[in-house]
């Protein structure tokens, strides 16, 4: 008995073992980048992909993390640089510097996002009518770009993202289900900027739902969060479990079924006070 459990113990876990990635260096104009592609060997048709985008630290270890994470679950994923070929910090000066170094003109910030995009659409692994985009922090503000741009995608996904407003010229143009996940006390986006980004995205036809979680902060999904010195940013893990899994359930829909609008009133709204539960 003793030697069967161990047995069973040494078996690995068939998503987890066989998830395999490589780095890819890649050009913005001439800025070099360097990502990573996580795939999972298990699956042998093409599959749906998805493009990660990280906070504004760079590409450190938590976004490779969620990468591998999607990989396990069966997508291709390419984790993005935004910033140039082994870029990371946790200075929260030196990472606005460099984030405003990319955010200043929008046409330059969707251009570095999308030559991320085109390396997972280069990939053969991937399914090309199924593409969704995830970002943490300043990454979710990089997804929403891409789709106000208009780009082929079935999914954005803003975890504490920042919110900029849709161009009125986008209207009509973003197909794409759009997941907000939002804590109440994110001292980046104050009720004003979020209530006139809801406002936009109503305006430009947007189909999207915000998931508000009451009295968490800033990067509440990044279990690293005590290693940066940032007023404002608190890991919550009750939030990070919730997120983690209506991010899946997001993309399963998402891949096979269109989401619809909902914007959760105040007593659906999730909260961290009490158990956490899917209320959609």
């Amino acid at each position: 008995m003793r030697l069967f459990l161990l047995c069973l113990l040494l078996i690995p876990a068939v998503g987890y073992s066989q998830v395999s990635s490589s780095k890819i260096q890649y050009l913005d104009q001439s800025k070099k980048l360097q990502g990573t592609l996580y795939w999972n060997s298990a699956y042998k048709e093409k599959r749906p992909g998805i493009v990660l985008y990280p906070e504004w630290w760079g590409l450190a270890n938590h976004p490779q993390d969620r990468a591998h994470k999607l990989a396990e679950l069966g997508y291709v994923v390419f984790a993005a640089d935004m910033y140039g070929k082994g870029l990371v910090t946790k200075s929260p000066n030196k990472a606005q510097r460099w984030m405003e170094k990319v955010t200043r003109d929008p046409f330059n910030w969707v251009q570095r996002a999308s030559a991320a995009l085109d390396q997972l659409l280069g990939s053969s692994l991937v399914d090309p009518d199924n593409i969704a985009v995830i970002g943490y922090g300043f990454g979710g503000g990089t997804a929403l770009q891409l789709s106000y741009a208009g780009y082929d995608l079935k999914g954005v996904v803003s975890i504490y993202g920042s919110l900029p407003l849709a161009p009125d010229e986008s209207k009509g143009s973003v197909n794409a289900n759009i997941l907000l996940l939002h804590g109440s006390e994110d001292s980046f986006n104050n009720t004003e900027s979020v209530s006139a980004f809801k406002q936009q995205l109503n305006a430009i036809d947007a189909k999207w739902k915000l998931v508000t979680y009451q009295g968490v902060k800033y990067g509440f999904a990044n279990p690293d969060a005590p290693k940066y010195d940032l007023d404002g940013m608190a890991y919550n893990e009750a939030a990070a479990q919730d997120s983690w899994k209506r991010i899946q359930e997001f993309l399963a829909k998402t891949f096979i079924v269109p989401e619809t609008n909902e914007d959760p009133a105040e007593g659906d709204q999730a909260s961290t006070s009490e158990k956490l539960v899917t209320q959609n």
